[in-house]
């Protein structure tokens, strides 16, 4: 396993495997790309914390479970969220902490199966650190949100903060909800026609459409 000092490469591997973690908490410094390619990172359960000052570089992560948290800001080309939790620990004084999350290409947030029961299990995805959408990527908020409201971007603490630079669609009447930072959107926000109530519990600076 890999420890705090660690910068972590996710080499291609012959079996093709993705790289998952289940269990526990692994602190590394930073994740970084080869130039060779690299295996899927997939998060299911457990904690991943990266320190590192320098930007952390994942081609496709997929959390379906667990927590990413710690200081660093880690690029993601696409993420794919369906359960868990994303956090960085506060900075002195009651700060935001530093800790990001940037995707770069695809970011789709949905229920952890194909169930289509409106009233199935979809968690809600806890957000306390910036998660920013850049231009040109895009966006999907979904999943089922039936009679338990759940499945909605959960923005918490100090530090959940969505930058939506790129463009963002949410799906069957999902949802944002929390205080935290806010939304800040300079990009474009759609929503596809549903038969509920979109909800929008929280400090925002945007254009919906």
């Amino acid at each position: 396993m890999p420890n705090s000092g660690d910068h972590v490469c996710l080499t291609v591997n012959p079996t093709g495997a993705a790289v998952n973690h289940r269990t526990g908490t692994t602190t590394i410094k930073s994740l970084q790309r080869d130039s060779a390619g690299e295996e899927p990172l997939v998060l299911s359960g457990g904690r991943l914390d990266i320190s590192d000052s320098e930007t952390s570089d994942v081609d496709d992560l997929t959390q379906s479970g667990g927590t990413i948290g710690g200081t660093a800001t880690v690029s993601v080309g696409n993420l794919t969220w369906t359960d868990g939790a994303q956090d960085t620990p506060d900075a002195p004084f009651s700060q935001p902490g530093p800790g990001a999350t940037v995707v770069s290409g695809q970011l789709t947030i949905d229920r952890p199966d194909a169930n289509q029961d409106p009233n199935a299990y979809n968690p809600p995805k806890n957000l306390n650190r910036l998660l920013r959408v850049e231009t040109g990527a895009t966006a999907t908020l979904k999943g089922n949100n039936g009679a338990n409201s759940l499945g909605y971007l959960n923005l918490q603490g100090l530090s959940g903060k969505l930058e939506q630079a790129g463009a963002l669609e949410i799906r069957q009447d999902q949802d944002i909800f929390g205080a935290a930072r806010g939304v800040v959107n300079t990009g474009t926000i759609t929503k596809t026609a549903g038969t509920g109530r979109r909800s929008w519990g929280h400090r925002r600076t945007s254009t919906t459409r």
